[in-house]
């Protein structure tokens, strides 16, 4: 349990489970079926929250995943910089290389996700192809 009342989870997978599992049986089993109606019990303005704020937060987010929006406004291309970028099958050095690019070649990145930390960045990009991940450190936007 966390020092302020939140759970602490062993897997993403699991704090999932249970989310959804208390979004069912403390919230939908009493009526409790839109965002509008869950929110302002869930994140409570005596909490410091502000409910109205996070509701269109929330609405936001469902538009967008609904109209497809992330997956085209996550894809970036990228300059390589360096010989020898070592794409990785996971978001770390500790994963096997899974292919090499040098200066100049073009990252083509769908997701960013959070890993290994080399020199102070811990951003890794998926290639969009599947092909495996960079440190973001080795990669440029490019424009």
């Amino acid at each position: 349990m966390h020092p302020r009342g939140f759970t602490i989870y062993p897997s993403w997978q699991i704090a999932v489970e249970d989310w959804c599992d208390r979004i069912n049986g403390y919230y939908i089993a009493r009526g409790l079926d839109t965002v509008e109606r869950i929110v302002p019990i869930y994140a409570p303005a005596a909490d410091g929250n502000a409910p109205s704020d996070y509701i269109a937060f929330v609405r936001g987010l469902i538009e967008r995943w609904s109209n497809g929006i992330i997956a085209s406004a996550i894809r970036r291309e990228y300059h390589v910089i360096g010989d020898g970028l070592q794409v990785r099958t996971g978001y770390g050095r500790q994963f096997p290389p899974a292919a090499e690019m040098n200066t100049g070649d073009v990252f083509v990145a769908d997701e960013i996700r959070l890993g290994e930390e080399i020199d102070g960045d811990a951003r890794w990009g998926h290639r969009a192809d599947g092909f495996g991940f960079s440190s973001m450190k080795y990669l440029v936007r490019q424009s």
